[in-house]
């Protein structure tokens, strides 16, 4: 979560709150229609107590390492990351964030990099809206050889969200998302943007949105990470619409792993390196 950003617990909008014995409290999400029970424990709920909406994360970590003499930048700092996601995971905080723009509603398709506040519109997009007015469920155009459908569960997807582990690229019009690429972090393993899934709309067309959606990423992870990186399987019925496009934004054929997934099958990894612009200036 952001530093800036400025997190609220307010048990007035819970579909169900409680305080127990001991500093525990019960709650349930007023966004989660299973209405299951979450059991806070006495730290999280002292820490959801310093969330008002009014305080940065910053703040907030400082505060509660002050009541123990701490240092902010230590192990309760990270206590205070742990509780907030877990209250985040819950849908139990709401996040207000002043380093944000504000919200421009196009008219016209726009492609941005993916926030925690858009969890709920990437989550109905993946879903393929709210129940029971459900479009087609989107066309999942490319998907990374190790990659599972599973692995974007809810859970899951708000997780990798709120620790910025995946990067989330989306084009957008009115206020709903059209089609949908992201790409894991490898670091600190290796300084690599792989690309994990792709998915659009149906009539969305797939060559002319990676090309709109590609500068946006390129210009976003430039300076963070040295190299883009697309794997996939020989076979993979998405590469005859995909590698004619990758070629015309630079993507190379770095390495071919003979067999890897079977006879006949095998992994190709297509590479193009990020190299930060010269500085005019200089």
């Amino acid at each position: 979560m952001k530093a800036e950003a400025r997190p609220h617990f307010d048990p007035e909008r819970f579909t169900f709150f409680r305080r127990e014995l001991a500093g525990y409290a019960s709650a349930v999400s007023p966004g989660d229609p299973s209405k299951a029970l979450r059991i806070l424990s006495p730290t999280t709920m002292e820490i959801a107590e310093l969330c008002t909406g009014r305080a940065t994360v910053d703040e907030i970590k400082r505060h509660f390492a002050a009541r123990y003499q701490q240092d902010p930048n230590g192990a309760l700092g990270s206590q205070v990351d742990e509780a907030l996601l877990m209250l985040s995971l819950y849908d139990l905080l709401s996040i207000e964030d002043d380093s944000a723009e504000p919200e421009i509603v196009e008219a016209q398709p726009a492609v941005r990099r993916l926030e925690e506040w858009d969890f709920l519109a990437l989550r109905l997009f993946l879903n393929a809206g709210p129940f029971p007015d459900k479009l087609a469920p989107p066309v999942i155009h490319f998907r990374h050889p190790y990659v599972t459908i599973e692995m974007y569960s809810e859970l899951l997807l708000r997780m990798r969200l709120f620790h910025q582990r995946e990067h989330f690229f989306a084009l957008w019009c009115d206020r709903r998302i059209e089609f949908f690429l992201s790409l894991f972090d490898e670091r600190p393993l290796k300084p690599v943007a792989s690309v994990a899934l792709v998915a659009g709309l149906s009539g969305v067309p797939l060559a002319e949105t990676v090309v709109r959606v590609f500068p946006v990423l390129e210009a976003d992870l430039r300076g963070r990470v040295h190299k883009l990186e697309w794997r996939t399987v020989s076979d993979a019925p998405g590469n005859d619409g995909l590698f004619p496009v990758l070629d015309s934004l630079g993507l190379r054929l770095e390495a071919m792993l003979t067999d890897e997934f079977g006879p006949g099958r095998h992994e190709l990894i297509y590479t193009k390196v990020l190299v930060l612009q010269p500085d005019p200036a200089v």
